[in-house]
């Protein structure tokens, strides 16, 4: 989001389903374990579904969120795998967005996609002083 280039979806009408793109991450076979996914998005249409799948099944979904059309935001989700994963993919549109919003050629910008594994072993020792922490 900070360099020159990024992915950008054009709303090519204003039917419902028109504002739908799907990203492959190339990553498959994620070991067991949780995850945060992250995108950073900008652009005129306001409101954007952000979900992750591990091949067909859906593991995480923000839905609707505001989208800025004048600065970048990084959006998160985190997920968990109970066994080793497929295809991690990011699918991204306005689906149940109002009717008066959907509008030909709005646009969405995405950059920056993330998958990075949340270490669930970390431990730590809280030492107090006369009760209070």
């Amino acid at each position: 989001h900070s360099g020159s280039k990024s992915l950008k979806m054009t709303r090519k009408n204003k039917t419902a389903g028109g504002g739908t793109v799907t990203v492959p991450t190339g990553i498959t076979g994620q070991a067991a374990g949780t995850y945060t996914a992250s995108v950073w998005l900008k652009g005129t249409m306001p409101h954007a579904n952000i979900e992750v799948y591990n091949g067909a099944a859906q593991v995480a979904s923000l839905a609707l969120v505001p989208v800025s059309s004048t600065t970048w935001q990084k959006f998160q989700l985190t997920y968990t795998l109970a066994a080793t994963g497929g295809a991690i993919t990011f699918v991204i549109s306005d689906t149940g967005e109002a009717a008066s919003l959907l509008a030909k050629n709005k646009v969405l910008l995405m950059d920056d996609f993330s998958i990075r594994s949340v270490n669930s072993g970390v431990t730590c020792t809280a030492h107090t002083k006369d009760g209070w922490l």
